[in-house]
Parts: structure tokens; sequence; C-alpha cells
């Protein structure tokens, strides 16, 4: 769903279905922006319709901002935006602007950490009032500080929270589409065998697809703790060996690791892309997330796809990939840890006392160490 008519894109089924699933999580998450102003982005795909989301949730003012990218020019984005708006009855609360303006941001309770909103920075931080808040919109531990400077947050008295997707069972798309992954690229998985280097939260729900559905699987991990159920499977990182063995028999090679800045294949990693080139010659690589040695392995020719270097935190393809529910579900899901918060903060709670408040009525995810909200009595 690339840049252009858009709103043409999108089949009459497609737009049926997307306006079903967006009332089914409005309606399971009972999002109500009622007289709150919400800055958030205007984009193409299924981030088209963050902006329309919250106009149905009911907000009294949604500014948008966008910007020209590969996906489209800020233009087309904006008239597509205005046109889903007037074709679902939403004109009138929704502004698309090309610019970030401080009048903007300044009236804002709810600023929303979507990819044309970025970077949160000190000078945009300065335009907030002191009740707004900003949801991260994903996992704390997925926190990347280009992003947003959490020190200028935390000395403005800004709160920011993410979305734990264990409260809301959303974290087990990951296993699914890693599966899409491969019967894209024609593997079958059934009667395949496979390595994978992962940890957790994602290690577990990784293992859960491969173990309930009998698939033939080894793994390791840079995680000490191992559940005694996935303990059979598992191979220690430090046994190379052992690895490399099992990896001679397998058709695909996994990469599944946001957890750790620590190099899993290069020569510093568990395996040098040299060894997995010896140990077979014939495997696929599936790369979603980790620290690799992308350049090596292309130079000896080994297959990877997606055919990408994921930078770390991020991965090769989102969750987005699976379909719209994936997308449209975790973004009104941070939207509710933002009305969360921010009804706290407008009622006049303090920082801690309004994390704790939208923990209990949200899916909100504290901080942990230094940047926890509730663990800092002084907040």
């Amino acid at each position: 769903m690339r840049s252009g008519r858009e709103i043409d894109v999108f089949s009459e089924f497609q737009r049926k279905r997307i306006i079903k699933i967006i009332n089914q999580h409005l309606d399971e998450y009972k999002l109500d922006l009622g007289g709150l102003v919400i800055y958030t982005e205007a984009a193409s795909g299924y981030y088209l319709f963050t902006p329309l989301i919250c106009a149905m949730a009911g907000a009294k003012k949604i500014y948008a901002i966008t910007r020209d990218s590969s996906w489209g020019t800020a233009e087309e984005i904006k008239t597509v935006t205005n046109e889903f708006a007037r074709l679902w009855n939403l004109d009138g609360t929704i502004e698309v602007v090309l610019e970030k303006y401080p009048e903007h941001v300044s009236q804002s309770d709810i600023i929303a950490n979507l990819g044309f909103v970025r970077p949160i920075d000190t000078e945009m931080i300065s335009w907030m009032k002191e009740t707004a808040v900003i949801p991260l919109m994903w996992e704390t531990w997925e926190f990347r500080p280009a992003e947003i400077d959490l020190g200028a947050c935390k000395e403005a008295g800004i709160l920011v929270m993410g979305t734990d997707e264990h409260k809301i069972d959303f974290i087990k798309y990951a296993a699914y589409l890693v599966w899409k992954i491969l019967f894209e690229y024609n593997i079958e998985i059934y009667k395949n065998k496979f390595f994978i280097f992962t940890s957790d939260p994602l290690a577990k729900i990784i293992n859960e697809i491969f173990y309930n559905n009998k698939i033939e699987y080894c793994w390791t991990s840079f995680d000490e703790c191992i559940e005694n159920q996935y303990k059979p499977f598992f191979i220690n990182r430090n046994d190379k060996e052992s690895i490399l063995t099992y990896i001679s028999q397998c058709d695909v090679v996994i990469c599944e690791e946001k957890s750790h800045n620590t190099c899993i294949i290069g020569d510093n990693g568990i395996i040098t892309p040299t060894e997995l080139r010896d140990a077979n010659d014939s495997i696929l690589l599936i790369l979603r997330s980790g620290v690799v040695d992308y350049k090596r392995m292309k130079e000896l020719g080994i297959e990877i796809y997606p055919d990408s270097n994921p930078v770390m935190g991020h991965s090769t393809i989102c969750s987005y990939h699976l379909g719209p529910r994936t997308a449209l579900e975790l973004n009104i899901a941070g939207l509710k840890v933002g009305e969360a918060m921010a009804r706290a903060r407008l009622s006049g709670l303090s920082l801690r006392t309004a994390a704790i408040q939208a923990m209990k009525y949200s899916p909100a995810m504290d901080f942990q160490g230094d940047f926890s909200w509730i663990e800092n009595a002084s907040l």
C-alpha cells in the first residue's frame, strides 16, 4: 500500500473490514477521547486511520502532522486523510499540518509517539503544557533514545508510558509473523528443521508456536533463565560446536532478537558468518531482528530474507505486515494509555500517582530503573 490514491487502494471489502476492526477495538478498550486535544500523525497504509480513530473516539481536536516520504507526498496524504474523514462523516475535528507549530503542541493533551511526530526533542517538549502526556505506543523495553528525549520529559514533568503488549495479548503476533515470512519464502514449516536465536520476551511466544505445532527445532538465547518446558530444545550459546552441528542439518536459521544489543552472527558473535556458511551452504537466514554482520554474510552468498540489515531495536518487518488488525489495535491501545494518563494528570494527580492510575485503567507500562515513574517516590 504505497503512495498515490490511497483511498482507492483499499477495496470496499477492506474499508468495511477496517472500520469493523476499529469499532471492535474502540469498544474493547472503551477509548474515550472526549474533550481532549490529540497530536498525532497523518500517514499512509493502515497508519492512515490513526487521526480518524481519534475522531471516532470523540477527540475535541486532532492535529495530524505529515511530511513527504517514500510512501507518498505530504499533500497526497493530506488529501486522502481528508477524503476518508468526509467519507466517514468525521470532517471538522482533524487538521492535517505539514510543519510542527508550537501553538498546536501547546494545546495538546496527548502527543502520540508516532513516525512523523518524532523526534520529540527538547524544543518540542518545551512547547508542551505541564499536564501533557506521551504514549510510547509500544513496550518500554523497545524505547529508542533518538526518538524521545526522556530526560527532558522527566525534567519538564511530561509523563511518558508504554503499552504492555502482554496485557492485550498482542505479543503473540510476532510468532505468527515469523510464520508468515516463512510461507512467503516458500518454506513449508512442516517437515522442515529450524534453529532460532531469540531472547525473552519474544523467546516464549516463538518457542510456544514451534513447540505446540510439533515443529522440529532447537534454539539459543542470551537469557540465563530458560523455561523448563523448552529446555529440551535449548543449546547453550557458548556451545558453538553443538549449535553448528544442529545448523548443519537445518533448513532455516531464524534471528528474532530485540532485547540484547549483542552480536549473534559476526566475528564476535555466537557464530561467525563463515562458520554458518561452512556448516550449511544451503541455509536460509530469516532475519527479523538482531545484531549480525550482514555485509559479510552477503559477501559469502548466504541467503537472507527479508534482505535488509536491521538496526538494533528495529525489525526488518513489523507486525503491520500481518494485516490491519495489528496496526489498528496497537494504536488504539496506545491511545487508551494516553487517555488514562491525560485524564489523571488533568485531574491534578502527581506524575507517580498518574502512572499508577494509568496502569490500573489501561494497558500502560512503566519504565524500569531510573526512568520508572512509580519506583521514583519523588515524582
